[in-house]
């Protein structure tokens, strides 16, 4: 991945004044592209800026390269030659679950899927509501998630379904549906 080649894209926003593309490995180690931007504009916050360049990104670069999150700051840290400072940008933490919003598993379907994605995600307080792509995860990742689902399920969850269901209660739902359609079991945990 040409790391320049993205960040030469954002600058070609006019809402962009400085912009720093980096990799790094999350929680999980597994390889994720952050942008920084800088806006030029500090007053004007009427336009969701990272929205605006994920949809100029998308449409110039293969999935591989698009960046996981584009993190807006008030100003990039600089290095006394000029140049932003990489050492000082922050990394994103793993949000894991939403308080607010945390659900427990009701059916037999959520609960093998919360002890699935625990175990994938590494983590011990995966509700119904956490959203896939919040959790970590990324086209990769679902790739990977979808092989395990199928494995452990014995249904084929495609990656396509896993990024329209993007939460468990969702995934369940659907997966549910399915088998109803089609009068199959899943394996019960």
């Amino acid at each position: 991945v040409e790391l320049g080649e993205i960040e030469s894209l954002i600058l070609q926003n006019h809402l962009v004044a400085r912009a720093k593309v980096i990799d790094y490995n999350d929680a999980l180690n597994n390889k994720k592209i952050l942008a920084y931007i800088e806006r030029k504009n500090q007053n004007s916050k009427d336009v969701e800026i990272s929205n605006v360049l994920m949809r100029q990104l998308k449409s110039n670069l293969p999935e591989y390269m698009l960046p996981h999150s584009i993190i807006e700051l008030p100003n990039l840290p600089m290095t006394s030659n000029g140049k932003i400072d990489k050492a000082k940008l922050p990394l994103p933490e793993l949000v894991v679950i939403n308080n607010d919003q945390y659900q427990t598993a009701n059916t037999s379907t959520e609960k093998q899927l919360v002890s699935i994605w625990e175990k994938f995600f590494k983590s011990k307080s995966i509700g119904t509501m956490d959203d896939f792509f919040t959790l970590g995860g990324d086209s990769l990742l679902a790739v990977k998630l979808s092989s395990i689902m199928r494995s452990e399920l014995n249904y084929e969850v495609t990656v396509k379904e896993l990024f329209n269901n993007k939460t468990i209660k969702t995934l369940s739902s659907y997966i549910e549906s399915k088998n109803k359609k089609t009068n199959r079991k899943i394996f019960e945990l």
